[in-house]
């Protein structure tokens, strides 16, 4: 038989694998002049072609699912971040920040107890559990301001069985939310202050790259496996003494495990707290969210490797984006949108820079949880350099709107002009979601909408961008606001402006307006006037200065009492681009679009 030099293996797919088997055959003496169009040699080639298909396919998915980057399976990201000391979790509860004032604050009851129950509804009435997973005590007023968590089971302080060979206990269920799962184990030493045992002692959570632990740290790892969590604790297989980490557990010891099942992204939206327990009010501040269903696979491919690599400390922004990310400040909805919920920059990009500091800022999912900001500050303290100082800013909202005409041959297609207008909106919107650090320009909106349907022929020259932000109301000093992008002279403008009493106009019927006006003076990085003003018959009419605009940067400022309600100002960008940083969060805000036919 001739050597198979004619095989082709570039090909994968049935007909091709099969037209490779023919051409072989061909070759050779034994069946050279066979008719291969035969009905037992079709059903022979057929078997040999799904043969290797089938086969080919396999072990190209068994080679995927080995790495990182192609994995597709859930199960296989557990085992390969296993050893990078990332634990993939499973369901992700939702919070919210309600405001709790007791009737009855003596100082001996001047707190909230730990676990207890808070019912909300969602819109259609559904009532949820959740519960403040850490004590919470009253300031003077009797009041504090905490985030609960939402549960659909409780399990409080129940016994933890633990393998004295593997050292490991197991909580079946993935619908358990590792971030609040709290082990405690007994300590029998007595207390030299009260004669009596120490009684119940906090054991907290290691990562697998933890280099300061001994044989007496108190802490255990949690491992994911297909049904539920290991907790696995220091000195496994035995007593064999060739660990020095983590302090051992003898079969004595009584160890106990608190936590929460969760119904995941079930619990968002919920607002209307009560609570039982307690004598008083209760004031939803921000209604829940963040609860989350499954993993993110493609976030959990993002970060694993960044986890790892900080090796349990946070000396880049990676680092810290990496610790934020453990710690459950991610959106695991859209894995190609990691930094939708928070972001970190070094001070050095500030404007002046701001050396020997790292900031962070929440997305308005934190709204009043001041518990979260908290907790960010607190991580990054912990892993940070010590010559880094952690520093929290609120963030900053910016809309960005669009407006302009579409140009499509109606020749080109079969969809209707409604059907090309919801397709065009719906690729925006999916293209431009809430998040930090986002960029947005005209020409790449270009290429989105031009990619929905042969027909269309957008034009940039069809189209403007408008960007804004709020501001609050000035009284006492000037105040300074950044679009910190380089805007087009003469494009500041506000229409919903209230004027601060101390600015009159002859009639109070008249609205009062804001707008930029003159040239820019001081050359490319000077300044223009910012005025308020009314129409009169068409005509302008100018009652005070209001401040003045920085086209080259985006720089506002708002001169003491010209306002005397927050109000919303626009500017168009240079070129019709703009990209967010630092703690400015983007949202796409009205959308705007005609269709015209070529």
């Amino acid at each position: 038989m001739a050597r198979p030099d004619n095989i082709q293996i570039g090909s994968l797919d049935f007909d091709s694998i099969k037209s490779s088997i023919i051409d072989h055959l061909k070759t050779q003496d034994t069946l050279k002049d066979y008719d291969y169009t035969g009905s037992v040699a079709q059903v022979l080639l057929d078997v040999l072609a799904y043969n290797t298909l089938y086969y080919g396919f396999y072990t190209n998915m068994v080679a995927n699912e080995m790495f990182l980057d192609t994995a597709q399976k859930t199960e296989s990201l557990i085992s390969l971040v296993k050893p990078l000391g990332f634990v993939v979790p499973g369901k992700i509860s939702s919070r919210a920040t309600i405001k709790i004032k007791k009737n009855d604050c003596d100082p001996a009851n001047s707190f909230i107890p730990k676990y207890t129950r808070f019912s909300g509804n969602n819109s259609q009435g559904i009532a949820y559990n959740f519960y403040n997973i850490e004590s919470q005590y009253l300031d003077t007023d009797c009041e504090s301001v905490t985030t609960v968590v939402e549960g659909k089971q409780l399990f409080k302080e129940i016994p933890l069985v633990v393998d004295h060979n593997t050292k490991k206990g197991f909580i079946n269920g993935l619908d358990i939310d590792i971030s609040t799962i709290v082990v405690e184990v007994y300590d029998t030493d007595i207390d030299p202050s009260t004669g009596k045992d120490i009684g119940w002692v906090y054991w907290s959570r290691a990562s697998n790259m933890e280099s300061y632990l001994d044989d007496q740290s108190l802490v255990y790892w949690l491992e994911r496996s297909e049904y539920g969590f290991f907790i696995v604790f220091g000195g496994a297989y035995g007593d064999a003494v060739f660990t020095q980490v983590g302090k051992r557990i003898t079969k004595n010891d009584r160890i106990r495990i608190s936590y929460l099942k969760t119904n995941g992204s079930g619990g968002n939206g919920i607002s209307g707290f009560s609570t039982n327990d307690i004598t008083g009010t209760t004031t939803t501040i921000a209604l829940s969210s963040g609860g989350v269903d499954e993993p993110n696979l493609d976030a959990i491919r993002f970060y694993a490797p960044k986890w790892f690599a900080s090796q349990d400390r946070a000396v880049t922004v990676e680092d810290c984006r990496a610790f934020l990310v453990n710690a459950g400040f991610v959106d695991s909805s859209d894995g190609s949108n990691p930094y939708s919920r928070f972001n970190v920059w070094g001070g050095e990009r500030m404007s002046p820079p701001r050396y020997g500091r790292v900031f962070v800022s929440l997305s308005d999912d934190y709204v009043g949880d001041y518990n979260a900001q908290a907790t960010v500050i607190n991580i990054l303290k912990e892993k940070t350099c010590v010559s880094i100082l952690p520093e929290f800013l609120q963030y900053k909202p910016y809309e960005v709107s669009l407006r302009g005409m579409v140009r499509y041959n109606p020749l080109l297609t079969s969809r209707s002009q409604a059907n090309l207008l919801g397709m065009i909106n719906q690729k925006i919107k999916s293209s431009y979601p809430n998040t930090f650090e986002q960029s947005m320009s005209i020409s790449t909106l270009m290429n989105e909408i031009n990619s929905v349907d042969p027909a269309i022929e957008a034009n940039q020259a069809d189209f403007k961008m408008t960007i804004s932000t709020n501001v609050p109301i000035v009284n006492t000093k000037t105040a300074t606001h950044h679009f910190k992008n380089s805007c087009e002279p003469g494009s500041l403008y506000s229409n919903d402006f209230v004027a601060h009493s101390s600015i009159s106009v002859e009639t109070n019927d008249r609205k009062i307006r804001l707008k930029t006006i003159g040239g820019v003076v001081g050359g490319e990085e000077g300044y223009q006037d910012i005025v308020a003003y009314y129409w009169q018959s068409s005509i302008p009419i100018v009652v005070a200065k209001a401040g003045r605009f920085q086209p080259s940067t985006g720089l506002i400022e708002i001169n003491p009492n010209v306002s005397s309600e927050a109000f919303k100002i626009y500017a168009v960008p240079k070129m019709g681009s703009f990209k967010a940083s630092e703690n400015m969060f983007t949202k796409l805000g009205t959308v705007e679009l005609t269709l015209t036919t070529i």
